[in-house]
């Protein structure tokens, strides 16, 4: 997202960069992260582990999350043109039987590329729409910390975010709201504040009528 009122590309972060994925809401883990990052609000790493256990384990290396999280660091490396072909491409071989999981990590990333707050706001509603295939059972596989409901209020302020800077105020604020009313899911932790922030500075920023994505 070009706007830090977002969250990074980040729900729980489900492919977390590091393999650390964002702590679940329930459990009070934080997230974050490619696929610790839900799709998808600090980092595609998460920027707190659970803390019930610092080091949970989580499952064998997964190919397609390590792709995606090649194709953040080419993002976020300045080589953004390179990282949207990566994104597209991997897009292409994953969608129809694919696995939601994957998709709803790379959609929530690729978004994070886009110069196009069209392009990006396509990939958010990707996002969203893979999230709502995804089970807890199969992002606890990727790590046990984690919940699908904290996917959500991060994908809410995304598409929240998104629609602000375009104008479309109603809704931004029809996201916004959403991303609120989920926002129960997320756990009292740096991650869960962070969201919560961020959301109350999106709504701020759309009730002054503020474009713009700076912070």
């Amino acid at each position: 997202m070009t706007d830090s009122t977002a969250t990074d590309p980040t729900p729980p972060d489900p492919t977390s960069i590091d393999s650390t994925p964002p702590a679940s809401t329930a459990t009070g883990s934080t997230a974050s992260d490619p696929a610790a990052t839900g799709p998808a609000a600090t980092d595609p790493a998460a920027t707190d582990a659970a803390t019930t256990d610092p080091n949970p384990p989580v499952a064998d290396p997964d190919p397609v999350l390590a792709e995606i999280t090649a194709a953040v660091e080419a993002g976020r490396g300045g080589e953004r043109v390179a990282a949207r072909e990566r994104f597209a491409a991997l897009w292409e071989r994953i969608t129809g039987a694919g696995d939601p999981f994957h998709r709803c990590v790379l959609a929530h990333y690729a978004a994070d590329v886009q110069d196009d707050p069209l392009e990006e706001l396509r990939w958010d509603g990707r996002a969203l729409a893979a999230a709502d295939e995804v089970t807890d059972e199969r992002v606890r596989a990727h790590h046990a910390s984690l919940q699908i409901a904290g996917f959500y209020p991060s994908l809410h302020l995304n598409l929240a975010d998104v629609h602000r800077r375009l104008g479309h105020d109603a809704e931004a604020g029809r996201q916004l709201e959403l991303a609120r009313q989920r926002s129960d899911a997320l756990g009292d932790d740096g991650y869960g504040h962070m969201i919560r922030s961020a959301i109350e500075r999106c709504g701020q920023r759309l009730e002054r009528g503020d474009r713009s994505g700076d912070s």
